[in-house]
């Protein structure tokens, strides 16, 4: 017999691996690991050690996980600029952010205002956390770039 790739391979909605001192390693794993068959809502990877490597990885498992992964927290996460340069790299691809308006007091981005339309193609995140990154004006750029462009 053959697999329903279509189909999930389990039922897992939310994972949170936060404060587990994953660094880029874990990341890119478990971006590797992230696809269609794990139809997964919620991510959060906040409060880790991840770096450029596995910001890309992460960015690029947001375009496979683009039908339902609605809210990715990678807060607290310890990349800079350049991390937030490689993850725009991986959301550009992936074409996945729908604006959105945050909960009152979060740390969010979003693509337009926050007036909740949904872009063509533009998957289902809808909540992206990176509060507490030291993330400048390269990244913040990068990143306004790649949600924003259509």
């Amino acid at each position: 017999g053959t697999r329903d790739l279509k189909k999930p391979l389990c039922r897992l909605r939310w994972l949170d691996l936060g404060s587990n001192m994953m660094q880029d390693e874990g990341a890119v794993a478990l971006a590797e690991a992230l696809g269609p068959a794990v139809p997964i809502t919620r991510l959060n990877i906040r409060d880790n050690q991840v770096g450029v490597h596995g910001c890309l990885a992460i960015g690029h498992a947001v375009a496979r996980c683009s039908a339902t992964l609605r809210r990715l927290d990678l807060a607290h996460a310890g990349f800079g600029d350049a991390g937030a340069v490689a993850l725009a790299r991986g959301l550009r691809t992936a074409g996945a952010f729908t604006p959105y308006p945050p909960a009152p007091g979060a740390s969010s981005v979003s693509r337009n205002g926050g007036s909740g339309s949904t872009h063509r193609g533009a998957g289902a995140l809808r909540v992206l956390e990176l509060g507490f990154n030291a993330i400048g004006a390269a990244g913040a750029r990068a990143l306004v770039d790649a949600l924003t462009s259509s």
